[in-house]
């Protein structure tokens, strides 16, 4: 499965000449550098300057720049420049989506995932936009015959998929099936339209309010800024509810529990809280009680809501 991760945080310190002892010596403000997965972060003199995966970000003195993935922020003394390269959603559906019946879809090259129903992919054609899966053993219906997704983009560039085959008796059967008409969007699903996959609706660059960066894709939700780069891996989502489930993935803490994330948006601002964080299973931590977004002093149990800002 694709993965955001990145390296551990760099903290550089720079060491400012020398001094005689006839000089009086002002000590200088130590300087940070964050980056990721090839990025490169440059600061002086009490600057800060943080870069994502294949970003450059140079901060002169008491200056901040931020530069998400691949892009590029230079900040002069005392200036701010934050400049984000916009997040690019993959053109399959490979991360976690929300069907237009409110169901979630978690999807991999090996796996899609439906609810409760599980498919095992055996064949995946990105250039040919479908997928060959046998169902899962324990699914309600058709359990153990074979399956063919099919996704396409409309005229906006939504992503859209059909089923077009879920029960034949063989792989083969499957493959052979005709792909689904994307000509028609409204009746090319066997008679039926296609369905919308919709991406988490925080996808994009945030920043909370004690100035750690918060990167979210269709498959993760990675947090910079702290000892060392925390990420999480999207299970499953609601954006009706607003809410994701994640596996703690290359976290320093409880690596290998589960966590929720919960959203807001009041007057316009966007608060998160991750509400459960050391589940010992994703369903456990999807049925762990929600947080309270109509207190969002203390409504994230017991603390309150983190403000995102968007970069």
């Amino acid at each position: 499965m694709r993965r955001f991760s990145m390296t551990a945080v760099m903290v550089v310190t720079l060491v400012v000449g020398c001094a005689s002892d006839d000089e009086k010596i002002t000590p200088k403000p130590a300087s940070t550098a964050t980056a990721g997965v090839g990025g490169q972060a440059t600061a002086g003199v009490g600057g800060q300057a943080t870069a994502g995966a294949g970003g450059q970000a140079t901060a002169g003195t008491g200056g901040q720049a931020t530069a998400g993935a691949g892009g590029q922020a230079t900040a002069g003394a005392g200036g701010s420049a934050p400049v984000i390269a916009p997040l690019t959603l993959p053109s399959d559906p490979l991360g976690v989506y929300e069907d237009g019946y409110g169901s979630s879809h978690h999807v991999t090259k090996t796996r899609w995932d439906n609810e409760a129903m599980t498919f095992a992919v055996r064949e995946w054609s990105a250039a040919g936009d479908y997928a060959i899966a046998q169902n899962g053993g324990s699914n309600a219906w058709n359990p153990s015959k074979w399956s063919r997704f099919d996704w396409t983009h409309d005229a906006k560039g939504t992503l859209l998929y059909c089923q077009t085959a879920y029960d034949k008796d063989t792989e083969a059967l499957a493959k052979a099936t005709a792909r689904a008409t994307t000509t028609d969007l409204l009746k090319g699903c066997g008679g039926f339209p296609f369905s919308q996959l919709t991406p988490p609706a925080l996808v994009g660059y945030w920043e909370d309010e004690f100035g750690g960066v918060h990167v979210v894709t269709t498959s993760t939700w990675t947090m910079v800024g702290y000892s060392a780069p925390l990420v999480f891996e999207l299970l499953s989502l609601s954006n009706t509810e607003r809410w994701v489930i994640a596996e703690n993935a290359y976290s320093e803490y409880g690596a290998g529990k589960f966590s929720r994330f919960e959203w807001t948006v009041t007057a316009g601002v966007t608060y998160f809280c991750q509400s459960v964080y050391s589940a010992d299973t994703a369903a456990e931590a999807k049925a762990a009680p929600h947080a309270d977004a109509a207190q969002l002093s203390t409504g994230c149990a017991g603390f309150g809501w983190s403000k995102l800002t968007a970069l």
